[in-house]
């Protein structure tokens, strides 16, 4: 039989290959590393991550083995068989998708993300986002953390209350939630799409 060639999909921007990343890694224990098993338990139960990528053909393949090939060789190549355990670091994950190598960048290597706040019911999501921001659509990223300090009720609710107190908490929290390593542009808007993806993993464009 002649296997079907099967094309690399589409590159991302390293934003959002670096953003899809930190997401797969949120379930990861601390100090844990993505494997090819984790990535895909993360992006057959997400489509809004796996759409990200450019995988949601790969992902709709009848057979689980089929499923795994394909992600497996948009990650690696076709060179060898896909292997659950397999390990797969930022720098791989995010030059495979989005064909820029963190290395080239002087950017560290190897770098854990950090892990992300638990995931929160849609609703109370919603009613946190009109808490911190008292009637404003958005906060810049900076007061948005200023607030977070100031009502430790609701970094608490939000899981956040701890990272905070660390001196890399603020920083974190920014990568987190804009997908981004340079934490210095502050004036970046928590919105209520910002904030409901991050919290919840949910997608406001599609509610409409």
């Amino acid at each position: 039989a002649i296997e079907e060639m099967v094309e690399a999909p589409p590159s991302v921007s390293m934003k959002e290959a670096f953003r899809v990343y930190q997401a797969l890694c949120a379930s990861l224990p601390p100090g844990g590393q993505l494997t090819h098993l984790a990535v895909m338990k993360g992006l057959e139960m997400s489509t809004e991550l796996a759409s990200t990528l450019n995988l949601l053909g790969a992902l709709k393949r009848p057979r689980r083995e089929e499923r795994s090939r394909r992600v497996f060789e948009a990650l690696f190549g076709v060179e060898s068989e896909p292997h659950d355990e397999r390990k797969i670091s930022m720098r791989e994950f995010v030059l495979a998708f989005s064909r820029a190598d963190l290395g080239s960048m002087g950017l560290a290597i190897p770098y854990q993300p950090p892990q992300r706040p638990p995931i929160l019911p849609l609703k109370e999501a919603f009613r946190l986002f009109d808490l911190i921001c008292h009637g404003d659509d958005f906060l810049q990223h900076d007061e948005f953390v200023t607030r977070l300090r100031k009502f430790e009720h609701i970094s608490d609710a939000l899981g956040l209350t701890e990272r905070l107190k660390t001196s890399d908490g603020a920083r974190e929290i920014f990568q987190m939630m804009h997908g981004a390593m340079d934490h210095t542009d502050g004036s970046r808007p928590v919105d209520i799409a910002v904030f409901i993806k991050f919290f919840t993993g949910k997608d406001t464009a599609q509610m409409e």
